[in-house]
């Protein structure tokens, strides 16, 4: 107890009465004082340098002021975290842990170069792939354009107009569907009437030709005048509703008009006598033509 009292106290005045066992003491007190009252030049405290509070000089710390700040961009570069950028399609790998500016190496990355400049290996719906655009990274990547849909020539509406039907799937470009199309069929009792249909018959359109139920007959048309002439004798054609000549008529001649009948007229202008026996005799009469 008195050792304790005299350290705490730093000395002491004791006395003791053995016989009451009354113990006196006189303690001395002392002043306590702080182990390190004057530090003003005996030491320093240090500062980090983090990414976004300024440069931090070579070496290690800044010699520009009394607080020592860490250089993360050297301590990047001498752990081997040296690269700030890569040629593509190389990308940044393993970032430095103390400033996010540096990396340990470049890596190539193939695909995220392609994707990354809008090339791709599927075509939405509607588009193509266009060989004509491949990515120089990976040619199994290229660009896409609007299906063509070669051979499908027409719309809905034209696929579908009188006469025609729409020849199988529709083709998708960029959103826009196109069509083949056929002829469409018209039933076994329609026909190409070569000569014209019959009154009321039924029509079906196959393609350009409109088909009938029901035809007419087909006409020879032999005849070609539509009346009979005078003095002449003609045969009928119905179907076409006109005339052929035969012939003329009883007693008409030389285009079936009416004979010429006077001899002197006709060249017969002598007697039989005046001929002798070489001559021609007027059909219609004596005279005759030596």
């Amino acid at each position: 107890l008195l050792s304790t009292a005299a350290l705490l106290c730093g000395g002491a005045d004791v006395s003791i009465a053995s016989d009451s066992l009354t113990i006196h003491t006189k303690l001395t007190p002392i002043e306590l004082k702080p182990a390190f009252s004057n530090l003003g030049s005996s030491y320093k405290t240090a500062s980090v340098c983090f990414l976004g509070n300024g440069e931090c000089v070579n070496g290690g710390f800044n010699a520009g002021d009394e607080d020592m700040n860490i250089d993360t961009r050297n301590q990047c570069i001498q752990e081997g975290f040296s690269y700030t950028s890569c040629t593509l399609p190389e990308y940044l790998a393993v970032q430095c842990p103390y400033n996010t500016a540096y990396y340990a190496k470049c890596v190539a990355d193939n695909d995220r170069a392609c994707q990354e400049e809008a090339y791709t290996k599927t075509c939405e719906e509607g588009k193509i792939s266009d060989t004509g655009q491949v990515c120089p990274y990976d040619s199994s990547y290229t660009k896409c354009k609007c299906n063509p849909c070669e051979g499908y020539e027409y719309t809905y509406k034209e696929a579908t107009t009188e006469g025609y039907v729409i020849d199988g799937k529709a083709c998708n470009s960029c959103g826009e569907l196109k069509y083949k199309r056929k002829a469409a069929t018209c039933g076994k009792e329609f026909l190409i009437c070569n000569c014209g249909e019959e009154l009321g018959a039924k029509t079906c359109k196959s393609g350009e030709l409109t088909l009938y139920d029901a035809c007419k007959e087909c006409c020879p048309n032999e005849c070609s005048l539509d009346a009979c002439p005078q003095n002449t004798i003609c045969n009928y054609e119905a179907c076409s509703n006109k005339y052929c000549a035969k012939g003329c008529a009883v007693g008409y001649t030389e285009w079936c008009n009416n004979p010429f009948t006077v001899c002197v007229v006709l060249g017969y202008t002598k007697s039989k006598d005046e001929c002798g026996n070489v001559y021609l005799q007027c059909p219609y009469g004596n005279n005759v033509f030596c």
